[in-house]
Formats: C-alpha cells, sequence, structure tokens
C-alpha cells in the first residue's frame, strides 16, 4: 500500500496520509494551513504579489488544492510543504 508522507521545510514528516487529498486535510486539520496562509499564485510568474490561500482560491480554497495535481503541489508548496509517496509494507 502506498501512502503520502507530509514534510516541511524546518520540521521534517510531520504526518502520513492515506492520499494526497487527506495530506491537505491533515494539514488544515492540524493549523499548517489555513485560508489566510499566504503563497504565491500560478499566474503570478514573476513571483512578486502573494495571496491568502482565500484570495488565491476563493471560498473552495481547501477543494481546489486536494484538487492539485502531485506536480502542481509541489511547485505551489515548494520550500514548505513536500508530498512523497511511499510503499508501506506489513500483514
Amino acid at each position: 500500500m502506498k501512502v503520502i508522507v507530509v514534510s516541511e521545510e524546518n520540521h521534517g514528516n510531520i504526518g502520513v496520509a492515506k492520499d494526497f487529498p487527506s495530506a491537505i486535510d491533515f494539514l488544515v486539520a492540524e493549523d499548517w494551513i489555513a485560508e489566510d496562509s499566504v503563497y504565491f499564485g500560478f499566474d503570478d510568474p514573476h513571483l512578486t504579489h502573494p495571496k491568502t490561500l482565500k484570495e488565491l482560491f476563493g471560498e473552495e480554497w481547501k477543494k481546489t488544492l486536494k484538487e492539485l495535481s502531485k506536480e502542481k503541489a509541489s511547485w505551489f508548496f515548494d520550500g514548505s510543504f513536500y508530498f512523497d509517496e511511499v510503499e508501506v509494507f506489513g500483514a
């Protein structure tokens, strides 16, 4: 079975989730991200105008984050969160 290990730039591994949407749920539930968390948007090629997640994605910011591809999420969260898919073995 594969799971997602969530890491943070300064704290290392902070959680494990069954899939990427659950990893976003984890980050929200554990207060790692919120609607007022500030990031740069996909539409800002020069990375000059940081906005809150709610400003970037609207009221449905959590849903929108959950729908990102792994590649897009890796780019968006680069420098803060990382999502590594790893195999878990056991009975």
